[in-house]
């Protein structure tokens, strides 16, 4: 017989990260799109193929004919042919500025790839601080249900032998449903977070139980760097990719001025017997003649993108700068309101609740006191666990702006 036990795994909030970054599906799918770019570019790199082009082949001779050496054995006496090959010469530059386009192509990729890590990390760990405020709340109301419970039986058998009032009885049961309904309530909106964080995360059948949580650091406002504008200029990633679309637009705009310039096609001929040379190698060049088509409709719609998104990024480095600057006061107004909750005053209130419970078996205090009494350390402790996950996602929502962790 095997002795011991099974003990859970138990993960912290960087555990749950690690797993996130590792098995996601999201970021996998994503990251292919970086992938596909990179592909992309190798192939913008490649110069056009050269064209070959064989023709005036004939497959008899019409007489008079006349005889020249032939191709291969006796073979080929009578044998016109022509060959002609062709390769296309990109002008201006634009081979080298397609390649600089598709590498800012590549850079949008890699933009949405880490707005989308960022965006799913901050998902993760605000579901994680929920969970925290409800089996936070959920352990007060646990306590006291079982105290209305305790009362609840005691009650029902005084309430039939008539030494208690029916109503305090009735007042006993009614105070055990409504802990019941709110006790399912948090239940139900936890499970919720944890199948969130299950989602994210890929690791199955996660519990409450696999959950390690920490004590609450009240200090992060001092994290929060001085230079803050420069920092999210060079780290938000959706900052960062309004950036790369204006150099985009710019290098769009080269492209289509560029395009002004047709491109050449060289040729190179061979003709056997269709000239006055039995053996005729001839050069040539091909080109487009800019006079009815200069490509002045595509500039100027270049221009027009590249003007809206330089308003564009003016637009988004100002939003930013107000959600930082807005976030930031929040996160300094409930550092000082927690600061106000100590761990002395939430042992003086247990101590209270006990003191209570005596005087109530006493008769010292009258049930409603108690169930206010109740109730008002019951509310208390569930507006810290509040103002807890509140400032928990300002500080998340700061990171999330910036573009980093801090």
């Amino acid at each position: 017989m095997l002795t011991g036990f099974y003990k859970a795994q138990t993960y912290t909030l960087a555990d749950l990260e690690d797993h996130f970054l590792k098995n996601n599906y999201s970021l996998i799918a994503k990251k292919l799109n970086i992938n596909r770019a990179d592909a992309e570019i190798l192939q913008e790199k490649l110069w056009p193929n050269p064209t070959l082009s064989v023709s005036e082949v004939n497959l008899w001779a019409n007489p008079p004919v006349e005889e020249m050496p032939p191709l291969f054995g006796n073979y080929g006496r009578t044998q016109q042919i022509t060959v002609e090959l062709e390769q296309l010469i990109i002008t201006a530059r634009k081979r080298k500025k397609r390649i600089d386009l598709k590498n800012l192509e590549k850079n949008n990729s890699l933009y949405e790839y880490e707005e989308l890590i960022l965006n799913l990390k901050k998902e993760l760990r605000e579901s994680f601080y929920e969970i925290q405020n409800t089996n936070e709340q959920l352990s007060v109301i646990a306590s006291q249900l079982q105290l209305f419970q305790n009362l609840e039986q005691q009650y029902a058998r005084q309430s039939q032998l008539k030494n208690v009032s029916r109503v305090d009885y009735l007042r006993i049961q009614t105070e055990v449903k409504s802990l019941r309904n709110e006790m399912v309530s948090l239940q139900l909106e936890q499970q919720e977070n944890l199948s969130d964080l299950e989602i994210l995360t890929q690791i199955p059948a996660l519990s409450i139980e696999n959950l390690q949580f920490r004590k609450a650091e009240l200090n992060k406002s001092i994290l929060l760097p001085n230079d803050i504008v420069s920092t999210f200029e060079n780290a938000n990633p959706s900052f960062l990719n309004q950036k790369n679309s204006l150099m985009m637009a710019d290098k769009s705009y080269e492209l289509a001025k560029a395009e002004r310039v047709p491109d050449v096609t060289l040729q190179v001929n061979y003709d056997r017997g269709g000239n006055i040379m039995q053996d005729f190698i001839g050069l040539g060049f091909s080109v487009d003649l800019p006079i009815f088509n200069n490509n002045k409709g595509n500039i100027k719609a270049a221009k027009y993108v590249a003007d809206q998104e330089s308003v564009q990024i003016s637009a988004v480095k100002w939003e930013l700068e107000s959600k930082i600057k807005k976030n930031i006061q929040q996160l300094v107004d409930l550092e000082k309101a927690l600061n106000l909750y100590s761990d002395e005053e939430v042992a003086e209130q247990n101590t209270m609740i006990d003191n209570y419970q005596k005087q109530f078996q006493n008769k010292q205090v009258t049930l409603l006191e108690m169930i206010d009494f109740l109730e008002s350390v019951r509310n208390s402790k569930n507006s810290q666990a509040d103002l807890q996950e509140k400032y928990n996602k300002t500080f998340e929502e700061i990171q999330y702006l910036i573009g980093k962790d801090l």
